[in-house]
């Protein structure tokens, strides 16, 4: 959050997400996995893959990607477990439950349940 602009309190006190709903969104999912003990780590590989959190979900390294948008395809998860070693991945947004491959998603007030 630090690193938005100079008025975005006042955007988002304002009812205008914008552009800012993904790192809100992000910072709602890191406040909910600090309270519950979890270590968050962040992965970023060549300012072309990233992902937003790295945890242990049931003794797993397990990469999350918030999406605030829609779209919620994820190549970079994808692309961890793949090549990097996660050895799965959650998806929190704001579409319902699934499962593809190695990939679970979860509607974003879920997370609490990590």
């Amino acid at each position: 959050m630090s690193m938005l602009e100079d008025n975005y309190t006042e955007e988002i006190m304002n009812g205008n997400l914008g552009i800012y709903k993904g790192a809100i969104y992000e910072n709602i999912i890191a406040d909910i996995f600090t309270k519950s003990g979890k270590r968050l780590y962040y992965f970023e590989h060549n300012s072309t893959l990233e992902i937003d959190f790295i945890i242990s979900v049931n003794k797993k390294v397990t990469g999350i990607e918030v999406k605030s948008a829609d779209n919620t395809k994820s190549k970079s998860l994808n692309s961890v477990i793949n090549n990097w070693g996660v050895e799965c991945g959650i998806k929190l947004s704001s579409k319902n439950i699934g499962k593809k491959d190695k990939i679970t998603s979860y509607p974003i007030y879920m997370a609490i349940f990590l």
